[in-house]
């Protein structure tokens, strides 16, 4: 085979589509770049026991924890989520970092326990669903692109 390395998707071919309160993340104005990572689920917590004069120890069962992810991501300011262009690519940046806080992170517009219903389409084709709190944390400007992470809690473990 030459020592060439075949990565479990093709190239160029998305890692799934995490959509969150109906807004894809990915877009003209922005993108997550490893959203398959949602296929893994929560660890497991619990602990076996020991009991004393016996090898070993007594299995128990182990139960989910909340999950979480940090998803890199990039947002363009150039384009809105819709792909219209804007005319000045600072304002742009602007627009696009409001329409996230309003329509997707888990912040003051949200009510009850601030959940957002999510979906995450698998790179097979398979729908999983979860309700999700969500942040982002900004990070650094290279080359017209805002880097930033995307923080993903689910509080029942994963999608499912």
């Amino acid at each position: 085979d030459g020592g060439v390395i075949v990565p479990i998707w093709s190239a160029g071919a998305p890692a799934g589509l995490l959509t969150i309160d109906g807004v894809p993340m990915t877009c003209p104005a922005w993108r997550l770049r490893d959203p398959g990572r949602l296929l893994f689920g929560s660890p497991l917590r619990g602990s076996y026991v020991q009991v004393p004069g016996m090898d070993g120890e007594m299995p128990v069962p182990l139960r989910g924890t909340s999950a979480q992810w940090s998803l890199d991501m990039m947002m363009a300011g150039r384009w809105d989520h819709t792909g219209a262009e804007f005319a000045d690519e600072q304002e742009g940046f602007e627009s696009n970092l409001n329409y996230l806080r309003a329509n997707v992170e888990t912040g003051w517009a949200a009510t009850g326990n601030r959940l957002r219903p999510a979906t995450f389409e698998t790179p097979g084709g398979s729908t999983l669903s979860a309700d999700v709190h969500c942040w982002f944390v900004p990070g650094e400007f290279e080359a017209h692109l805002w880097r930033m992470t995307l923080e993903l809690r689910v509080p029942a473990g994963g999608f499912a």
